[in-house]
């Protein structure tokens, strides 16, 4: 009984969530930055920062609704995320998942875009605790 409330949490859950634009895996690229640019390219990852000090990653989101995502750096305030540049390629840590807009769900690593799907969201509701 419990596990068929779950399954029918989760269907009714996917059926009312917005269904994604693109998900196409894409390579991103990475630029460092002073300063946040104005109009930011699809795929470019930019590193704001000064002097191997960095407190920022922006980007526009991969799954191509044009929002902007900001990614504090700074360990002083919260949320932060930690970011490691290896062979050019960056990872980037914990995963980014939009509470508002497009709601997308994924996680950075070695430059490309790893999707999180619906399926593996565990719906909390009442009765089942």
């Amino acid at each position: 009984m419990r596990a068929l409330l779950n399954l029918t949490c989760r269907w009714v859950f996917n059926l009312f969530s917005k269904p994604k634009r693109s998900r196409k895996r894409s390579r991103l690229k990475l630029k460092y930055k002073d300063d946040v640019p104005e109009l930011l390219e699809d795929d470019l990852l930019y590193v704001v920062g000064e002097n191997g000090e960095y407190w920022m990653i922006c980007f526009k989101c991969p799954c191509r609704c044009g929002e902007l995502i900001h990614l504090n750096l700074l360990k002083e305030a919260s949320p932060y995320w930690k970011f490691l540049v290896k062979n050019g390629r960056l990872s980037i840590s914990p995963s980014i998942w939009k509470t508002t807009g497009c709601k997308s769900h994924f996680k950075i690593y070695n430059n490309k875009v790893k999707w999180f799907s619906g399926l593996f969201i565990r719906i909390r509701h009442p009765l089942l605790k």
